[in-house]
């Protein structure tokens, strides 16, 4: 399956990076450059996290995410497809992908679609989150 893309700047790949900050009692936290600005802060799922910020500005296309002092690029997806997901993980389950869910009444015409992934809970840190976002 080929990407297709209106414009040749949303075929190049954008890249951030992802520096870890802290750890809280359940998750590792991370910040998020992008064009040597935080993209954001505290947040647990970067990559993922980033892709919906980016969208919010209209951003579409390939990312790149690398770990800051990293040799290489970690991981790459498509902006539009990685907003519409996020990591699920528990003490007992996971890591795993899962569908993105907007917290606190959303509705369906403003979240982001998600392709067809295993469905999972959406947990308390999850919202907490999206309150930085």
């Amino acid at each position: 399956m080929e990407d297709t893309y209106d414009t040749a700047e949303e075929a190049a790949a954008h890249r951030i990076e992802i520096e870890p900050t802290h750890r809280t009692p359940d998750r590792q936290m991370y910040r998020v450059w992008h064009q040597g600005k935080v993209l954001c802060e505290s947040v647990w799922d970067p990559e993922f996290t980033a892709c919906r910020a980016l969208m919010a500005v209209g951003i579409r296309g390939q990312l790149e995410c690398q770990l800051i002092g990293a040799a290489h690029v970690g991981l790459r997806l498509d902006i539009e497809r990685g907003a519409g997901l996020r990591t699920i993980e528990t003490r007992d389950d996971g890591p795993r992908i899962g569908n993105w869910v907007p917290f606190g009444g959303v509705d369906a015409e403003h979240a982001f679609p998600a392709p067809a992934v295993e469905q999972g809970r959406q947990s308390s840190s999850t919202a907490r989150e999206r309150g930085a976002e």
